[in-house]
């Protein structure tokens, strides 16, 4: 079942920068090709899509927009609109991101950097750490280095409240 034709126009013309008589012709295509696909329909197009004025549209078109994981995959975030508690659209993207690691005293240092500008660090300890600590000069030190190396301002490490999360497997 499509939406009404005035909305799949609209759509088509945004989405694909087309004008009203190739969004009739492109949704008319879209509709034959309905009956012959099971689930989703599409079509393929080498017009290329408006990426900004779809997110636009959603945006200005939304009450409420939530920004998570997604459902099905936890690699990928979506940004989900809705407009009086009723989802209209979502956006799901990927966020490039790396894992710095290093070895010290046999201890597993991590820093996680994503191209949203999140920086998280962490600290594993090997099998039979159980009640051993590592001192906070010690892991501030280790992370002070791995920040100057990636380039990250240094003082940071400084500012971060680290808190300690006990584990036994």
């Amino acid at each position: 079942m499509f939406p009404d034709d005035s909305w799949m126009l609209k759509m088509l013309g945004m989405s694909l920068g087309l004008n009203e008589t190739d969004s009739e012709k492109f949704l008319k295509k879209l509709k034959t090709e309905a009956p012959d696909q099971k689930g989703f329909v599409s079509l393929a197009t080498n017009e290329n899509v408006d990426f900004p004025a779809i997110y636009a549209y959603l945006n200005q078109s939304s009450t409420k927009t939530v920004t998570g994981p997604d459902t099905w995959n936890e690699d990928k975030y979506e940004d989900k609109f809705y407009r009086n508690n009723k989802k209209i659209g979502y956006v799901r993207f990927v966020i490039p991101e790396t894992t710095i690691t290093r070895i010290h005293n046999s201890n597993k240092y991590n820093i996680y950097v994503s191209s949203s500008g999140l920086v998280r660090a962490d600290i594993s300890m090997p099998a039979g750490s159980a009640g051993k600590e590592i001192p906070e000069e010690e892991y501030r030190t280790v992370f002070r280095e791995m920040f100057e190396n990636l380039g990250l301002p240094v003082e940071k490490v400084d500012e971060v409240e680290l808190n300690y999360g006990a584990s036994i497997w």
